[in-house]
């Protein structure tokens, strides 16, 4: 994998970091979005202890400006300007990181990596169709680029409403590396029913009822007696039965009738 500068995050790059209810507790870039990192066979040493959130922000912000005067001295550095994006990456600012790691690809183009976070910054910008094609570059040119895929995948089945493709895409992604794991090294093979159906709890809060039905189907394709699924999709498909239900209005009242005390 290409060499990366420092970087303030213990994180490998080219990932999408986001938790799951059901297999990890990590931190979110998304309210709601449920889904786990994905990291090679292997990479499963714990994180140091975070310090104060205030700490933390103000250890980051210093950072950013040590980056950003070394740039400012060297502005053709390509490793300054992927360090910079990273440094944003980490700070969730998504304008900035897109600035950051457009400019090292112009400098140096086509690190997978990169490629692979800018599409995030992409995603978090609400631009996902941006964010597919830069994967889809990256698996062009690498089709073993596994975190490529699996965000493709995050992008499909969630940003897109289309969970039959996002799935297809972490199976494709599993034929390829049947050992591939996501977030604290669950095997992948044994989490796409659960990806599947947190795709669809996903869905159904952005009333796109319709594609949640669709995930919790592809959930239960995977595994039929996968609870979960079967329960989300029953308790959907009963919301929407009630809703269709017409509401009898009481009958008016003659006008001969005499009226209640």
């Amino acid at each position: 994998m290409p060499h990366h500068p420092p970087r303030s995050a213990s994180r490998q790059r080219g990932t999408m970091l986001t938790s799951t209810a059901c297999l990890l507790a990590a931190v979110t870039f998304f309210a709601g979005l449920l889904f786990g990192t994905l990291l090679p066979h292997g990479q499963n040493a714990p994180a140091p202890a975070a310090p104060p959130q205030g700490s933390q922000e103000n250890d980051l912000d210093a950072h950013i400006a040590q980056v950003r005067e070394e740039i400012a001295r060297n502005p053709d550095e390509v490793l300054n300007w992927i360090h910079l994006g990273n440094l944003y990456f980490d700070a969730h600012n998504a304008a900035e990181a897109i600035t950051a790691y457009e400019k090292a690809l112009q400098l140096k183009p086509g690190n997978g990596d990169v490629m692979t976070d800018l599409g995030t910054m992409y995603r978090l910008a609400n631009q996902p169709q941006r964010a597919l094609d830069l994967y889809d570059q990256v698996l062009a040119a690498d089709p073993s680029h596994q975190n490529a895929r699996f965000n493709k995948g995050v992008t499909l089945a969630i940003d897109l409403a289309r969970p039959a493709d996002g799935v297809a895409a972490w199976r494709d992604l599993l034929a390829r590396n049947p050992d591939a794991v996501i977030g604290d090294n669950t095997p992948l093979a044994g989490a796409l029913a659960p990806l599947a159906t947190d795709a669809g709890h996903e869905l159904h809060k952005q009333g796109k009822h319709e594609a949640a039905l669709q995930a919790y189907e592809e959930a239960l394709r995977i595994d039929p007696n996968f609870a979960p699924a079967r329960e989300a999709r029953d308790a959907l498909l009963n919301a929407e039965a009630a809703a269709t239900v017409p509401s009898v209005a009481p009958p008016p009242l003659s006008e001969n009738a005499p009226a209640r005390p």
